[in-house]
């Protein structure tokens, strides 16, 4: 009975990376390797111009780029979430800035009677 027990306890354990949430970049935006930069960068009050090159640290993410979530466990919610890039690579983004991967097509198209 415990090696059972255990043994479904492994297979959850297991399946919860491949249930990670799909998200979609709004719009052009900042996406940064740490939370404290990205936080700086809002806290100035004057994100870097979209001619400049982006802050030490940070990448430009552009609309439509499908990113998935990482979840931190006991940060709860935060104005920043954790998401990884197509090329493996983790950065932290304004939670606004991003929705719910809505599946094939664009955030802003109409979707009903579909």
């Amino acid at each position: 009975m415990l090696r059972h027990t255990v043994a479904a306890v492994a297979l959850v354990a297991l399946s919860a990376p491949a249930c990670a949430e799909a998200w979609m970049v709004k719009s052009s935006t900042l996406g940064c390797r740490d939370r404290e930069t990205l936080a700086a960068i809002d806290a100035a009050g004057s994100p870097p111009a979209r001619d400049s090159a982006p802050p030490a640290g940070c990448v430009v993410l552009d609309a439509g780029e499908r990113l998935l979530d990482q979840p931190e466990v006991g940060r709860g919610f935060d104005d920043y979430v954790k998401l990884q890039r197509r090329d493996s690579n983790l950065v932290y983004v304004r939670a606004a800035n991003v929705v719910r991967d809505p599946g094939i097509g664009s955030v802003s198209e109409d979707r009903i009677g579909e």
